[in-house]
């Protein structure tokens, strides 16, 4: 396959707006099948590229969002994207809630094992912890890959995990803000008091953490993806 022809094939998928770090994926299953198309049916490039095209048209038809509001043009999305982001949030959610069931025993082998200064000791570290490293990767995904937020490149997506890395901190921060002081209910919970408003605060407040470990595990699949997607950006 001619360079002219590898450029046509990145081209067109250029055009279907797609994350690069799919683009590329998706390239790779273009040029293989329409190689195999050329050696099996003795097809030209051309008739091939129609035909793996064709393949792939219902891949490429394009839903919007259901958050998104304006620009809908701009921001609609293929179905193969869609089913891949859908992938992507399953597995970071099952992460996120296993850490979480953890972090939860953590939380009450400290309430009934230690004193409750000692309690507040370890919840207080988790929570500067859990800040900490979270903020710490949002600001080295945003300076190791400054260039995605320039004027040159605004228009590309560069990875299906760039689309749920911002806006997350004020809300948790309201979270917080809505609980404080929270060790109050941890002292409800060791005298067994289950009501409404400790549930529903507990709730709130393991929530706060899924958000943080959420924000920064997709951060990270963000920096991770994106690395290697940047020899692709001679082509843009």
């Amino acid at each position: 396959m001619t360079e002219t022809q590898l450029s046509e094939i990145r081209n067109y998928l250029l055009s279907k707006k797609l994350p690069i770090d799919i683009l590329i994926e998706v390239n790779d299953h273009f040029v293989s099948q329409i190689s195999d198309l050329q050696r099996e049916e003795n097809l030209s490039f051309e008739e091939a590229f129609e035909k793996v095209k064709d393949d792939w048209k219902e891949e490429f038809k394009t839903t919007v969002p259901f958050n998104v509001v304006a620009n809908k043009d701009k921001r609609a999305i293929t179905n193969f994207e869609k089913k891949i982001r859908n992938q992507n949030d399953r597995e970071i959610i099952k992460t996120s809630v296993f850490i979480i069931i953890l972090m939860i025993f953590v939380y009450l082998s400290s309430l009934f094992k230690f004193n409750f200064a000692t309690f507040k000791y370890v919840h207080k570290s988790l929570l500067i912890a859990s800040y900490i490293i979270t903020i710490s990767i949002v600001f080295f995904n945003l300076i190791q890959n400054r260039f995605m937020y320039n004027e040159k490149h605004k228009e590309y997506k560069f990875s299906v995990y760039q689309w749920r890395t911002t806006g997350v901190f004020s809300f948790s921060y309201l979270i917080l803000l809505y609980l404080k002081p929270i060790e109050p209910i941890f002292q409800k919970i060791l005298v067994y008091d289950f009501s409404y408003e400790v549930i529903l605060k507990l709730l709130l407040f393991f929530s706060f953490y899924t958000i943080m470990l959420y924000t920064g595990i997709y951060h990270l699949k963000l920096i991770k993806t994106v690395k290697k997607v940047k020899p692709f950006l001679k082509y843009l």
